[in-house]
């Protein structure tokens, strides 16, 4: 749903979208964790983000003067749920050799009776504001600006880019206490002057 400034104060832009990602593999080095057989490793794949709502809107309230806030909001992405080595002595379950690869691909064998990618992190949320004020000066506009991103501070463990090593769709198996490895970002302000001509 789009709707355009035109004559009015206000304009947004309001999109959402269902996916489903499945897959038998998450990486060009992925080996299936029981003798090649890749049939029993097809699940959601690392990426797949069932739900995601993005919103961005538009006030200009006084001439020169735009306020913008933008959400994100995606579902939570896969876990892959492997073995702890100090419950079972190894973390190669089915003794085909020790683990390769990190289990972010889903190399490692996997925790008894979990299948590939098959818990989930909760979902993420971010929040974004900014100010735009503009003054004619010398043929042109000195802008000056504020942003403030991921407003709530919130503490998002799923939806961003990261290394595969520090991912937390890595976990113990088995009701272990969730990992926290890694974050998006926190809150970040940012401040600009700008002459446009």
């Amino acid at each position: 749903m789009n709707k355009v400034r035109g004559d009015d104060d206000y304009a947004f832009r309001l999109s959402y979208t269902l996916s489903k990602l499945t897959n038998n593999t998450d990486d060009i080095n992925f080996r299936a964790s029981n003798a090649n057989d890749f049939s029993v490793d097809n699940g959601p794949s690392a990426n797949d983000r069932r739900h995601v709502i993005s919103a961005v809107g538009f006030l200009y309230p006084i001439r020169g003067l735009t306020a913008t806030g933008a959400l994100l909001f995606q579902s939570g992405q896969p876990v892959n749920l492997v073995p702890d080595g100090s419950v079972f002595g190894t973390q190669d379950l089915n003794g085909d050799g020790q683990s390769f690869g990190e289990n972010f691909v889903g190399n490692s064998d996997r925790f008894p009776g979990a299948t590939r990618n098959s818990a989930r992190l909760p979902s993420s949320t971010t929040v974004d504001i900014g100010l735009r004020y503009a003054v004619p000066v010398f043929g042109g506009n000195v802008e000056v600006s504020a942003d403030v991103f991921n407003l709530f501070n919130a503490n998002n463990q799923s939806g961003f880019a990261n290394a595969a090593s520090t991912s937390n769709q890595i976990q113990f198996g088995g009701g272990a206490p969730f990992v926290q490895r890694n974050a998006g970002p926190p809150r970040q302000f940012q401040f600009g002057l700008a002459y446009k001509f």
